[in-house]
Parts: C-alpha cells; structure tokens; sequence
C-alpha cells in the first residue's frame, strides 16, 4: 500500500527559453518502492497536514505548504553545475490516525536515510519534526546534533495527542543519543515551565536577543566537522516582515541574509542529513513571500551540500 502520493506534474516548472534549465526540469518522481533503489541522492517530500496546530490551538492553513513551497522550488534555477540527484517522493497520504501517520512517516524516514538518502521535508505542523527526527536518529550510530530555530520551544507534553509544540517533548522522552541546540527563542511565547523542562533535559537554548547580528558567530563552535545533524526550521522563527504566512506570526525574528550565511556555514561543516521546513501557510501568506523563502532555505541545502 502506498504510503505518499505524487504531487501535481503542473508543478515541475520547465522553462520555456533555451538554456534555462529551472529545478522541476532536473527533480525525478519517485515512489514508496522506487526510491528503494534509486542512486543515493536527496529526496523531498511533504506532510500536507495541519491536524497538530489545530489540536495546538494554532491557525491552520499548513496542510497547503508542501506544493506551495514545491511551485516556488522548482521554479529556481539549480545554481550549480554539478547539481545532485534530487527525488521527488510526494505527499504523505492523510488518511489514518494522526499518530499513526507519525509512525507511517518516521519509518519512511529512516529507511531513506538507512538507504543513505538525505531528506527534504516540508510541514505541515512542526509535530512532523518528530517521525524526521526520530526516522534520523534510528538510522545512524554516531551522537548526532540537532539544531532547532525556532521561535518556541516545542516542549509541550502530548497529552492531548501530538500538536504542532509537542516534537521535542516526545524526541527528549523517547531518544537519549542525540544533542539538542534551540536558537531563535522568543521569550515572550514560551512557559517558564517549558523552559525549565528544557533546561533539565540539557537542551542548549539560545534566545534571538543573543543571536541577532551574531547568528554566525554563535553558532560557528556547533559546527565540528562533519558530524551528523539535522536542522529543523519552523517558518515562525523568522520576522512577520519576511515571512507573513506562518502559523505564528510575530515582529522580532531572523532575517533571511544573516540566516543563509549561518545556514551554508553549518551544511559546509557538518554533515547535514536531512532538513525540515514546517508551519509555512499559504492563506496567511502575502505573495507567496513566505513559500519563497522556504523554497530558497530548501534551494541553499541543495546548493550548498556535497
């Protein structure tokens, strides 16, 4: 049975002038079994699903980021000659419980990465960093790191079912072999009680106020070299002036220079298997500024990575 569905063919943009060749033209679409034997490479997919926000009090419009963001990606010239191996593996198909669709992705997941596929994943609800992550740490021995930007925490016990604040409360509670760093931190959203969870559980939290004009700087020591890691981004780390179309939207956050130059510098020294993009929503978008920049951290991942 499979488990992902293809998105749209409208969506691999080709251009029309010679000599142009845009991303939708170089992506190949595979499936549930094809991307079994396909040549190690980089393979999107998407979680057209934003049942974690609403169970997390949040305003939905997420289950529509995977082919917003998929229009503005492919519609990007590669940027570089040796442009690498890059599948297509569709849109997890939404129709069992919603813990059970955590599982169904996190196995996907790690067999990509046993495969040794690194992975493009774009939410949805942050709740998916939980199968990205999990599927990642299942898949590899070394310690790895896991960078988290963020405007929140994502602490928040699961009682009332995974939500889009719950991921690093299950990672924490279930997985013990990985270290986990949050930059971006928004005092001003987050509970003294998540905090001290936080702190308790070793995690390493930097607040914007002590990254804003020295995002590299600070996060430059993190990069040992190729040490396996995953970067999670959720949209709303970013500034509501870059990035209107977010579940959680606020003035103060990252701006997209600052964050590209940190971003290339930790994909140059680690050696980052996977990335997630999660929370972008199109309703709450203002010309599609907020798809496009999601597109353009997916595009530095694949410009920038070996």
């Amino acid at each position: 049975m499979r488990k992902f569905e293809s998105p749209p063919r409208a969506l691999f943009f080709k251009s029309p002038r010679a000599n142009d060749s845009r991303i939708g033209e170089l992506v190949r679409m595979v499936t549930d079994t094809t991307v079994e034997g396909a040549k190690p490479g980089y393979v999107l997919l998407g979680y057209p699903d934003d049942e974690g926000i609403r169970i997390n009090y949040g305003r939905p419009g997420s289950r529509e980021a995977p082919d917003s963001i998929r229009s503005a990606l492919y519609k990007l010239t590669p940027g570089r000659h040796d442009f690498p191996n890059v599948y297509d593996l569709g849109n997890l198909i939404i129709d069992s419980a919603h813990r059970e669709r955590h599982e169904i992705a996190l196995e996907v997941i790690k067999g990509l990465h046993k495969a040794g596929h690194r992975t493009i994943s774009l939410g949805g609800g942050h709740d998916y960093a939980y199968p990205d992550i999990a599927g990642f740490l299942e898949s590899t021995k070394k310690r790895p790191l896991i960078i988290n930007f963020d405007a929140h925490l994502d602490v928040r016990p699961d009682t009332e079912g995974p939500n889009s604040g719950s991921a690093f409360y299950r990672l924490l509670e279930k997985y013990k072999n990985f270290d986990l760093v949050e930059v971006g931190i928004q005092p001003f959203c987050n509970s003294r009680n998540h905090r001290a969870y936080a702190e308790k559980k070793k995690v390493k939290i930097f607040d914007m106020a002590d990254v804003h004009g020295r995002l590299l700087k600070t996060l430059s020591p993190l990069a040992k070299a190729k040490r396996p890691a995953f970067l999670s981004i959720d949209i709303d780390a970013f500034s509501s002036a870059v990035a209107p179309g977010a579940s959680a939207s606020y003035g103060p956050g990252f701006e997209p220079n600052e964050f590209l130059s940190a971003m290339r510098e930790l994909i140059r020294k680690l050696d980052v298997r996977g990335i997630g993009i999660y929370e972008v929503s199109p309703p709450l978008d203002f010309q599609n500024k907020t798809s496009q920049l999601a597109a353009i951290l997916a595009h530095t991942y694949l410009h920038t990575a070996p």
